[in-house]
């Protein structure tokens, strides 16, 4: 089993063989995707299904490459951030190709107890979305109700700054019941998510 160890960002992809060290940077694209795992075959002297590709868990910046080779059928392990700084170490700066180079060693050290990856559910992942963007909203929210507290305490003749930003907060209250409507109905639709909901309220706090 060889073990390609990638270091994501948002526009490269930094990878390390770890049996030859070889190292090589692509874009963070359909293309040079595409190319990255022609390169782990063509230098790592395995076939396909020898391959496993390693990388942290970095959101929108992981989609893509996540996706894309599970397509082509590769073998891949998404970790957690903090499970790959762990096995690091303590590690001083930013440095792309040592850290290719240290999850490369840090799949290699788990390879064997590696399972195989599962697509999330399309509803699942939706949902997730969707509880990141109310929480981002949320707080928005809440930050304009924080500062229009302060400012009214301070000042007295400022209604249109006190309007334009209570216009704003009911722009953003109504987009945070809105998704949270589209949350409600991709849990109603989909019977594995609605038997989880129920099971989370009937736990007793």
């Amino acid at each position: 089993m060889e073990v390609i160890g990638i270091d994501v960002s948002k526009l490269t992809l930094d990878c390390c063989i770890h049996g030859c060290g070889m190292q090589e940077k692509f874009k963070n694209d359909l293309e040079g995707i595409d190319q990255l795992s022609a390169w782990a075959i063509e230098n790592s002297g395995v076939a396909k299904e020898n391959i496993l590709f390693v990388f942290e868990h970095t959101g929108l910046y992981s989609y893509r490459l996540t996706q894309r080779l599970d397509e082509k059928g590769y073998r891949i392990h998404v970790a957690s951030g903090l499970e790959i700084k762990r096995s690091m170490g303590i590690t001083k700066g930013k440095d792309d190709k040592a850290d290719a180079t240290r999850i490369a060693l840090y799949g290699y050290r788990i390879r064997e107890e590696v399972k195989p990856y599962q697509k999330p559910k399309k509803a699942l992942s939706k949902l997730k979305r969707l509880m990141s963007l109310r929480k981002k909203l949320v707080v928005q929210h809440a930050s304009y109700m924080g500062a229009l507290r302060e400012q009214k305490e301070v000042f007295e003749d400022e209604e249109f700054i006190f309007q334009a930003q209570q216009e704003i907060m009911k722009v953003l209250a109504q987009k945070i019941s809105a998704i949270e409507k589209e949350m409600d109905r991709i849990i109603r639709e989909d019977p594995e998510l609605k038997e989880m909901q129920k099971l989370l309220i009937s736990i007793k706090a």
